[in-house]
């Protein structure tokens, strides 16, 4: 049975924007970064379900109690001067939430690293969403908004492709996922029989053509004597 992931894009739009600063918002950000997330992970065989982004976190947290998550995984942009990427597990952490924070944390890493990004630590804090959800979960805080070199970065669709690839991959990892196995594109199935169809008709016209022109020059001795 599929894993079932609990993804949750941080701050609310039209709301509370969250961290602002160089012309970013938290709340674009981090809602950029996870349909990323999402679409990478597209390909495999997990369940990735995107938290309902409503303004009380006890919400987000019962949203993934409810489905029965197996993990949540909690996407924010920082602020206050710093710079790189940090990510975080409760202060009582289970040995399983330690395990994937890990594996996520080292996988974006490398994948950012290319692009000069400070690496600041796996920490524990006492956040709603990782003290009010019942499995292994992680909050990731992906660069902060008022640095000026950070800001390029989250600008920067490349770089924001990156930090995609390296939350997923790490995901992957943690998880053991396995690529679907997709069947045909119903759509490619229809495209190929209608071109076989096509070219099916293409002889049968040009066979026609041919015998047709074949009876004409038979026949133009008999037009060209008026018979």
């Amino acid at each position: 049975m599929p894993k079932t992931i609990v993804g949750d894009a941080g701050h609310t739009p039209q709301i509370d924007p969250g961290a602002c600063a160089n012309g970013l918002q938290e709340v674009d950000l981090a809602g950029d970064i996870l349909s990323r997330v999402q679409a990478k992970l597209a390909f495999y065989d997990v369940d990735f379900l995107p938290c309902p982004r409503t303004d009380d976190l006890s919400e987000r947290a019962k949203f993934a109690n409810d489905v029965g998550a197996d993990y949540f995984l909690s996407l924010h942009i920082n602020a206050g001067g710093g710079t790189g990427f940090e990510s975080y597990v409760y202060t009582e952490a289970s040995a399983e939430s330690e395990r994937v924070r890990g594996l996520i944390h080292a996988s974006v890493m490398e994948h950012v690293t290319p692009f000069g990004v400070t690496d600041r630590g796996r920490k524990a804090a006492n956040f709603a969403v990782l003290r009010e959800t019942n499995m292994p979960a992680a909050l990731l805080e992906c660069l902060f908004v008022d640095n000026a070199t950070d800001a390029e970065l989250l600008k920067n669709d490349t770089f924001l492709n990156a930090m995609s690839n390296g939350i997923a991959w790490g995901v992957v990892v943690a998880f053991d996922l396995q690529k679907k196995a997709f069947a045909e594109c119903i759509t490619c199935v229809k495209y190929k029989e209608l071109a076989a169809e096509r070219d099916k008709l293409y002889a049968q016209n040009n066979a026609m053509r041919q015998e047709l022109k074949q009876i004409a020059n038979r026949a133009m001795p008999y037009l060209a004597n008026g018979a």
